[in-house]
């Protein structure tokens, strides 16, 4: 791909930052630090955040995430659900508010 195609549709395509709670649960191996790091690698994603009391020692736990993207929130949400279970063996359940999901700003 030259450059100057790749350029003309960055500049086309309007990203929108979006942002919910999601709900996370995983195996007593790991802790939430270590999924909240996890989930940062998703596509689209750029901030996540523990609302999480760190020493709960429960395999559950609450993020604040937020995702740059050019697809409607609930798409992309739907989207670093799906890639978060199949690349994250210790992650059992993602649960995403679908109530604050919110977009942030336009880019």
């Amino acid at each position: 791909m030259k450059i100057r195609q790749l350029i003309s549709e960055l500049t086309e395509k309007h990203f929108k930052l979006y942002q919910t709670i999601v709900y996370v649960e995983f195996e007593d191996t790991t802790n939430i630090t270590n999924i909240a790091q996890l989930v940062r690698s998703v596509k689209h994603v750029t901030v996540v955040n523990n609302k999480s009391d760190k020493e709960d020692l429960r395999p559950r736990g609450l993020l604040l995430v937020k995702a740059l993207t050019p697809l409607t929130g609930e798409q992309t949400f739907d989207q670093i659900k799906k890639d978060s279970l199949a690349t994250i063996p210790e992650l059992k359940k993602f649960l995403y508010s679908k109530k604050y999901l919110e977009k942030v700003k336009d880019i």
